[in-house]
């Protein structure tokens, strides 16, 4: 009989446990940004000392996207907006759509959005300076 309970009570554990982490897991999503259609990107940063704006070139757009994406990002309630190191403008052609990240310390803005993002580096887009 203490076997059976322990099994149970052993059963419920892991139950909860996997629930728990797919929860937590099904939280965070991706920017999910296409490249497709992109005529302008242009990053800004406050973390040299005076702004700086650079136009990113096509062939780096790719790579630019994909960093990105490769955040995971979790939807949080923030009303403190307290500045920024980086400045992503996305620019759609025909000027359409156009989308703005904005990357502060372990948060990032998507347009009116804000996110916990994990995995995040300040230096992740310092070489877009250099």
């Amino acid at each position: 009989m203490k076997k059976i309970f322990h099994l149970i009570a052993v059963t419920i554990s892991l139950v909860l446990l996997v629930g728990c982490i797919s929860n937590n897991l099904g939280d965070e999503k991706s920017m999910n940004l296409k490249i497709d259609g992109i005529e302008q990107i242009t990053v800004s940063t406050q973390t040299t000392g005076q702004k700086q704006d650079v136009i990113i070139e096509k062939e780096k757009f790719e790579d630019l996207i994909s960093k990105l994406n490769s955040y995971s990002l979790k939807e949080i309630t923030d009303e403190k907006d307290k500045g920024w190191q980086y400045l992503i403008k996305i620019e759609k052609k025909g000027g359409g759509e156009i989308t703005l990240i904005s990357f502060m310390d372990n948060k990032v803005k998507v347009n009116d959005i804000v996110y916990e993002v994990r995995d995040y580096n300040i230096d992740d887009f310092s070489y877009l300076f250099e």
